[in-house]
């Protein structure tokens, strides 16, 4: 899976050099520069709005407190069937206004290396 987001992040490099830049995530986005980070599940797919006080969630989540435009979470860590339904019951029957949140690493924040 890596060897392939990597080859397709070098084509898009690629093809778009002035439009596509590799680096740090969290300040900066908007409608039109859009941040693209490693989601996951719980929090890739969250209603415009929502506001959580220490971040949508950890490592590069962690950066953004608010889900708005240019915020855009790539699932890069995919769950079971059965773990699915879980996350389906709980979407719809807790609060997305608070998170506990875990203070990320100074390497989450950091762009992959496309080797």
């Amino acid at each position: 899976m890596q060897t392939n987001l990597t080859e397709l992040v070098s084509d898009l490099l690629e093809e778009f050099p002035s439009r596509v830049k590799l680096g740090h995530v969290g300040k900066g986005y908007s409608a039109t520069h859009l941040h693209v980070w490693g989601a996951n599940a719980y929090n890739w797919n969250l209603p415009n709005g929502t506001v959580r006080m220490h971040g949508l969630g950890g490592g590069q989540a962690a950066y953004f407190k608010k889900q708005e435009p240019g915020v855009f979470g790539i699932v890069t860590m995919p769950i079971e069937a059965d773990e699915e339904k879980k996350l389906q019951k709980k979407k719809y029957t807790r609060k997305n206004t608070t998170s506990r949140g875990r203070a990320p690493s100074r390497m989450s924040r950091r762009s992959l290396p496309l080797t």
